[in-house]
């Protein structure tokens, strides 16, 4: 999991049983989500281009999601060696 921390930089201020660093993590991942996939939706109308915005939309919510399973797992003290 020490691996993964490098590209979760949020994911990576969580300390074990810290209920204000998980609800901060896990605000900052689902505003990210909700921000991005709000512009990228109204971009994806764009007749052509729309399919390059809808496949950055899902990669976004992939690691918004991916992340916000780390923060909990961290916050668990879940794989950490």
């Amino acid at each position: 999991m020490a691996q993964l921390l490098k590209y979760f930089p949020f994911t990576a201020s969580v300390n074990a049983k810290d209920t204000k660093s998980l609800i901060v993590s896990l605000v900052i991942y689902i505003v990210a989500a909700a921000v991005v996939g709000f512009v990228l939706g109204l971009l994806s109308a764009i007749p052509l281009i729309g399919f390059i915005f809808k496949v950055i939309g899902w990669v976004v919510d992939i690691y918004c999601t991916f992340g916000i399973v780390l923060t909990v797992l961290r916050y668990f003290d879940i794989g950490q060696n």
